[in-house]
C-alpha cells in the first residue's frame, strides 16, 4: 500500500511511500531528514479459526 505523507519539518508532500516496507520511516525528498514512527499500527489480518462460529450472547431485558 502506498502512502502520501506531509513532512513535519518542511511541509513537503511526499507521495508513493511504502511505509509497511520501511516500518513507518521515511526520508523527505526536499529537506532529506529521516522521520521515524509515521505508521503507528500495521493492519493485521484476523486469524482463520476452523469450526463453528462463536455463539453471540444477547443481553436480557
Amino acid at each position: 500500500m502506498k502512502y502520501t505523507v506531509k513532512c513535519p519539518c518542511c511541509g513537503t508532500v511526499n507521495t508513493g511511500l511504502d511505509l509497511l516496507e520501511t516500518n513507518g520511516s521515511m526520508e523527505c525528498i526536499s529537506c532529506g531528514k529521516k522521520i521515524v514512527g509515521l505508521l503507528l499500527s500495521v493492519p493485521k489480518k484476523l486469524p482463520f479459526l476452523p469450526g463453528c462460529p462463536p455463539k453471540i450472547r444477547r443481553s436480557r431485558h
